[in-house]
């Protein structure tokens, strides 16, 4: 017996578009290589595509916690994903 099926390609659903200054929920101390610096923290369900954000940074959700390094951008992409881009000083 030989079956075949089908299936049907994922849809990824899109986030809405991010609206205004993208705003930290909070404000903490990390140390990073150029020592100790003033990190914004944001949280992942309030940001939106489009959202840019430039290192040092931390976003956070439920389940993971994402680094931001100086020198570095992050940008919310349509799908939610985060898109890290690396600027050498």
């Amino acid at each position: 017996i030989r079956g075949i099926g089908l299936s049907q390609s994922t849809k990824r659903p899109t986030i809405p578009n991010h609206q205004g200054t993208v705003n930290p929920a909070s404000v903490c101390r990390s140390y990073f290589q150029e020592g100790w610096l003033q990190t914004p923290v944001f949280e992942m369900e309030h940001l939106g595509a489009n959202a840019q954000i430039m290192g040092p940074a931390i976003i956070i959700q439920d389940t993971s916690t994402i680094i931001i390094e100086p020198f570095c951008e992050a940008l919310i992409t349509k799908f939610g994903d985060i898109k890290i881009q690396i600027h050498l000083p």
